[in-house]
C-alpha cells in the first residue's frame, strides 16, 4: 500500500499535497448549489484523446518489448 499523503493550505486558500505521491498536486473541493462540498477532485495529469507520439527517451514499461 502506498504511503499516505498530507495536504496543506496554499497562499490562495486552496489545498495542495505537501508530501507523498500527491506532493505539489492541487486538491479541489467541488461544491453543490447550496455551497456544501459534493466531491473532491485530485488529478496529477491531464489526459486527452490524442496523446501524440511517445518521447523516444522514455523506456517501455517493465516486461514490454521496445519496438
Amino acid at each position: 500500500m502506498a504511503p499516505a499523503s498530507r495536504f496543506g493550505r496554499t497562499p490562495r486558500g486552496g489545498l495542495a499535497g505537501v508530501d507523498g505521491a500527491y506532493a505539489g498536486e492541487e486538491l479541489r473541493v467541488r461544491r453543490g448549489p447550496d455551497g456544501r462540498p459534493v466531491a473532491l477532485e485530485l488529478a496529477g495529469a491531464r489526459f486527452t484523446r490524442d496523446p501524440g507520439p511517445a518521447p523516444a527517451e522514455v523506456p517501455p514499461p517493465s516486461g514490454v518489448a521496445a519496438g
